[in-house]
């Protein structure tokens, strides 16, 4: 796959223009790599399986600013979340407050455009855009009809000063500034009084309310500014204030706006590009190779909004690549909790085909985690480190990079021998004797990736007492995955306390997909795979999405694939290869799983950088190319 930007096979030259996304099922966060912020932070935990796209999420008649925030300091959940910073209604006759009959949002990867119409003929036309990285800016414009009053929703404590208004809170302080003056600035308790315009008050009686005035320009047609700055508590509230005002003195925002578009047009132009393909396996379902194209790209802004800045603030120097930045997702290392072990692996894999340099300083910092006993604080998820940093080797010859990182990979993976199961919070103690095939299959498909390292550093000492550890953890997983009496292999083992292991522990069946992937793993005997076979049909059905397994995650189904292809299963392949790029597509949303039922959905943490990787994945592989050995390569199942 040559990286040139433009698509041979219908001379179109992606970009954010036809990226532009409206109606339902689009896009509507925003944010820019190496900022804190995300405007429309989906919450995954609120919204049903399947249910609100990210538009119906985030769409409201009041027109918000909706602000995520990742905040250096939050500790096992989701990031803060700064709803209804602005909103816009009109003062009806009676004094009350009304929101737009009929509005229009839009996106494309740089901005957000808004139209919102009120019952007495008020009109707003406008965009919001990233000012810098903790600067947002919302333009717009209105008619002279009727009377716009500007709201803002506020928890912490309130004030204003000039045309500032700003919040301080625990950890973080924000301001709002305006290029109008803010004149009879009144406040209110509740929502309800607000509407009704019961109440109001001089002074914020509380820390939480919201606060109105009437937006008069200065001039007919005049743009109305509106910034909002946010930042840590060690940065002072004055710092913060004067970063907004100077966002709303600038007089440029069509050239800023002008420039964001061309930082992603030109990225854009780095992304390994697709071609056309038909659907010959599977039924489209009235997927259109538009709306994966379409899918695919934004796919890609997706995974670079997601990088975000180092953690000075917790001794933590790296970039970090999020599990997806507008989900919030923070239930990471204390240091970096906005990094994940397995989601932002995969996001950094993908990186390291536009950004070498962001790739490795993101993955460096994953791994200076690793503490002295070799564990990754946060969740412990199936390894694929050793696989990552080989990718990210072969895309950029970095050899250095790669020795730097070399202790920490290696203690990491011997503490994930001894502890091959899920550990989140309260969930399984370090002793536990439990044996997860998604994690030992996952182990031994990594390790002859960390074999091929200690070569390439001439560590071959080392190599030679890894290939040892190999085929021990090989006869162990045969043991635990494998039952005597011949039955389908299984998820679970629950190894005896105390004695010979000799396979007679406790099992349970668990996901199919997550024992299947095993098919990927190199040198397992053909009467095991064929055992994988037999379970991969128990479940296999064409006819339904992603084939008809439950829980789909990307390493579940992507080693699957490729243990398809390496044992000749092509016909397999290929269906359960278009079957993803469908469903994904379908469902309208990148996510951590997705569900076998009709139609597709997604649901866990989303967005998720999960879902973009299996799409691209699926795609590279329905051209005939594969990436798992580094080098994007030709496979055999679509180059017959």
């Amino acid at each position: 796959m040559n990286s040139d930007y433009t698509d041979k096979k219908n001379n179109s030259i992606l970009t954010c223009d036809s990226l532009h996304m409206t109606g339902d099922h689009g896009e509507r966060w925003l944010s820019r790599p190496d900022s804190r912020l995300v405007l429309n932070p989906y919450n995954y935990d609120a919204a049903p399986m399947g249910g609100l796209t990210q538009a119906e999420y985030c769409n409201r008649p009041s027109i918000p600013l909706n602000v995520g925030y990742l905040d250096p300091w939050t500790r096992n959940s989701r990031g803060p979340e700064i709803n209804n910073a602005v909103m816009l209604f009109e003062q009806s006759n009676d004094g009350g407050l009304t929101e737009a009959y009929k509005f229009e949002t839009s996106w494309q990867p740089h901005k957000l455009d808004f139209r919102a119409y009120y019952p007495n003929g008020l009109y707003a036309e406008g965009y919001d855009y990233f000012y810098d990285h903790r600067t947002v800016v919302r333009n717009f414009k209105m008619n002279n009809e009727g009377r716009l009053v500007l709201v803002m929703e506020f928890s912490g404590k309130a004030t204003i000063n000039s045309s500032v208004f700003s919040v301080i809170m625990k950890n973080y302080s924000y301001a709002v500034a305006f290029n109008i003056e803010i004149r009879n600035l009144v406040f209110f308790k509740s929502i309800a009084d607000l509407k009704s315009w019961n109440n109001p008050q001089g002074e914020p009686d509380a820390e939480h309310g919201f606060a109105a005035f009437e937006a008069i320009p200065d001039s007919p047609g005049k743009t109305v500014t509106i910034a909002m700055a946010l930042d840590t508590y060690l940065v002072s509230i004055d710092d913060i204030k004067q970063a907004a005002v100077n966002a709303i003195s600038d007089l440029y925002h069509e050239k800023h706006i002008i420039a964001a578009e061309r930082f992603w047009n030109e990225y854009l132009r780095k992304v390994p590009p697709i071609e056309d393909f038909q659907f010959e396996y599977v039924d489209s379902m009235g997927v259109s190779m538009h709306n994966v194209r379409r899918m695919y790209y934004t796919g890609w802004v997706l995974l670079y909004a997601s990088i975000a800045p180092p953690n000075p603030e917790c001794g933590f120097p790296y970039r970090q690549m999020t599990a997806g930045k507008p989900c919030l997702w923070a239930y990471g290392d204390p240091r970096a909790v906005y990094t994940a072990a397995w989601d932002s692996l995969y996001g950094i894999q993908l990186l390291s085909y536009v950004d070498s340099d962001a790739a490795w300083d993101t993955f460096t910092g994953i791994m200076s985690l690793v503490d002295e006993d070799g564990m990754l604080a946060g969740e412990s998820l199936p390894v694929m480190r050793s696989r990552t940093a080989w990718i990210l080797y072969s895309n950029s010859g970095d050899k250095e990079a790669l020795r730097r990182n070399f202790d920490n990979l290696e203690r990491n993976l011997l503490w994930s021998i001894d502890h091959p199961y899920w550990i989140w919070m309260d969930n399984n103690p370090l002793d536990s004797t439990l044996k997860d095939c998604d994690f030992t299959a996952a182990l031994l498909v990594d390790i002859p990736f960390f074999i091929k390292i200690c070569e390439e550093l001439g560590k071959y000492s080392k190599a030679n007492t890894w290939r040892d550890k190999y085929d021990e953890l090989m006869g162990n997983f045969i043991i635990w995955t494998f039952p005597a009496d011949g039955s389908l292999p299984a998820q679970y083992y629950e190894a005896p306390d105390s004695g010979i292991d000799d396979g007679n522990g406790k099992r349970s069946a668990g996901n199919a997909l997550w024992v299947t992937k095993g098919l990927y793993i190199q040198g397992l005997d053909k009467q095991f795979i064929d055992r994988l076979m037999q379970l991969f049909y128990s479940v296999y059905d064409p006819g339904k999405p992603f084939c008809g397994f439950p829980y789909v995650k990307v390493e579940e189904y992507q080693y699957t694939i490729y243990g398809l292809i390496n044992h000749g299963y092509y016909e397999e392949a290929r269906v359960m290869i278009e079957t993803s790029i469908r469903d994904i597509t379908r469902s309208n949303f990148f996510g951590e799983n997705y569900t076998e039922k009709e139609p597709p959905m997604c649901w866990g943490v989303r967005p998720s950088l999960f879902g973009v990787v299996q799409l691209a994945d699926g795609i590279w592989l329905r051209k005939g190319y594969r990436y798992d050995s580094g080098k994007i390569e030709k496979h055999a199942a679509f180059n017959r």
